[in-house]
């Protein structure tokens, strides 16, 4: 019955990794046809639901996973694996340890190379900050300075690379509490929808803290017994698997930066007419933005938005759909020795826009500056 209760505790920290709704790129192959299979049956017990960050889908697998681990755990009563010297509640600190890793890696890559907190976009910077929410509000901030997103970056590259490394492992934990802890707390202060995975994250970390009782006693200057640490050489097949799991790692956490040929993000090209423009002698709109994501928003004068998806495009040409009303539209752009000439032609509108570049990178908010002395800009 113990070993029954090991493997079923392995089998659900497993499935439940497996299932947080987390894109991966090269371990999507593995991931991916399991989370589909698991997706379906729930869809059929419990009808359709989203399964995103932080969604009812999301807590309803945190309820599957058990299930399956408990099944999966009478995999331990199959004699060949009764017999099997393999002790599954070992596996449990290395599995968490190992999964810290690859998502330290990955976001502090992401950081380094300015792909998650990136260059906030025309329409966020020029809405009211009051109307913003909370989390797009701390996230375009914190694009907006580079330096200190780097930072992080190189933490959480730190940490990870700290655990890895038997001697150094407890330090490495102790950084990535740090780091979880903030993330929790920005998680839950700004609102932002990564809130399970975070405190699975941060939980996972205490855990594995728990196994340094003589440590956590130095450090808090207590008695504490001198132990001996006995470093055994491992199997050159254990070896050789980790070398090929971190590898795996390292290519998962920079792919993004693989695919995309850039170490910084601001940097890459965005789509055509990409930007911010006022629109001038119009009775309505005001402002028009083309968004990195193939989206063209139009403001009014009552400062509401209108965002349409670009379905499609060719040289001064995008088609436009309205993906709650699914309107279509068409939307023309010429340059001029002014600026641009667009024309918005939809089924009971068509509209002549007169369009201005607005230069929004050089807004303070986007430029660099750093001052010694505060007289300098107070």
């Amino acid at each position: 019955m113990r070993n029954y209760a090991r493997w079923s505790l392995l089998a659900t920290l497993c499935w439940w990794l497996i299932l947080l709704p987390k894109s991966y790129y090269v371990f999507s192959y593995v991931t991916g046809p399991i989370q589909h299979w698991v997706f379906s049956l729930n869809n059929k017990l419990f009808g359709e639901l989203p399964y995103r960050e932080d969604s009812s889908g999301m807590y309803l697998l945190l309820l599957v996973a058990p299930v399956l681990g408990f099944l999966v755990g009478l995999l331990a009563f199959v004699p060949g694996i009764k017999r099997w010297n393999f002790r599954a509640d070992k596996a449990v600190p290395i599995v968490m340890r190992y999964y810290l890793v690859l998502e330290l890696w990955e976001y502090g890559w992401i950081k380094l190379t300015k792909m998650q907190f990136y260059l906030p976009e025309p329409n966020t910077v020029y809405t009211e900050l009051g109307t913003l929410s909370k989390d797009i509000a701390y996230w375009s901030v914190m694009g907006s300075s580079p330096s200190y997103v780097i930072f992080m970056g190189v933490v959480e590259l730190i940490a990870g690379s700290l655990i890895v490394i038997k001697r150094t492992r407890f330090i490495g934990l102790l950084l990535a509490l740090g780091v979880f802890i903030n993330v929790v707390m920005v998680n839950f202060s700004f609102d932002i929808s990564v809130k399970l995975f975070s405190l699975s994250l941060l939980l996972f970390t205490g855990i594995l803290l728990l196994q340094y009782p003589e440590q956590w006693r130095m450090l808090l200057q207590l008695p504490a017994k001198p132990k001996i640490v006995r470093l055994t050489e491992k199997p050159l097949y254990f070896r050789w698997a980790r070398a090929l799991v971190l590898s795996l790692f390292v290519v998962e956490s920079v792919y993004p930066s693989i695919i995309t040929g850039s170490m910084n993000d601001d940097d890459l090209p965005r789509p055509a007419y990409h930007g911010a423009y006022s629109v001038a002698e119009h009775s309505n709109l005001t402002r028009m933005y083309v968004h990195r994501q193939d989206y063209v928003i139009f403001e009014n004068k009552q400062h509401d938005h209108l965002s349409l998806k670009i379905s499609s495009k060719t040289l001064g040409e995008f088609n436009l759909l309205d993906e709650v009303t699914n309107a279509q539209s068409k939307l023309s752009i010429r340059k001029t020795s002014h600026g641009f000439w667009a024309l918005w032609s939809g089924k009971s509108h068509n509209d002549t826009l007169f369009l201005r570049p607005i230069p929004y990178r050089e807004l303070p908010l986007l430029k660099d500056s750093f001052h010694w002395f505060s007289d300098e800009y107070h």
